[in-house]
Order: structure tokens, then C-alpha cells, then sequence
């Protein structure tokens, strides 16, 4: 990664592929639990995610499958909350 025109030797070394990817899996983990506590799509929620993060913020997935279409237009239905604090 380049900062300012150089390379940026601490970011690489704090975060290697392999930490990126377990960051990433586990995102991808959390997002498919919470679809499906929600009985939506992992997509679903990623959508809605985006569409309450402003009201300026508007996703534009592309797609050229009608129901995926379909499926992406359901975002607008889901409610999402702010999680809740853990119990002692």
C-alpha cells in the first residue's frame, strides 16, 4: 500500500493476506447469521445495511436475472437494529 507516494511497510506487515482473509470470512459469517435470523439473503441484509447507513447512500447492485432483481428490491424491507449489548 502506498501512503503519501511511499510504500507503507507497517501496513503490510499488520495485515497480511492471511489476516485480511480470516477478517474477511468472518464478516461473511456474520452477515449469512444474520440473514438468516432474519429468513432474508446475505444480500439482502448487505443491501439494507447500505441503505441505512444515510439517506444519500443509494446501493446500485447490477444484475441481469429478474429474480435476483426481485431479491435485491426485498433489501428495502429489511429492518435492521442496533445489536444489543451482551449480557455479564
Amino acid at each position: 500500500m502506498e501512503v503519501g507516494g511511499q510504500t507503507s511497510a507497517w501496513f503490510e506487515r499488520a495485515v497480511t493476506a492471511a489476516h485480511f482473509n480470516a477478517w474477511h470470512k468472518a464478516l461473511v459469517e456474520m452477515i449469512k447469521a444474520a440473514a438468516e435470523r432474519k429468513g432474508v439473503t446475505p444480500a439482502q441484509v448487505a443491501l439494507a445495511w447500505l441503505l441505512a447507513q444515510q439517506p444519500w447512500i443509494v446501493p446500485i447492485p447490477g444484475t441481469t436475472k429478474l429474480h435476483r432483481l426481485h431479491e435485491n428490491l426485498g433489501a428495502v424491507n429489511v429492518e435492521l437494529t442496533e445489536k444489543r449489548s451482551q449480557a455479564d
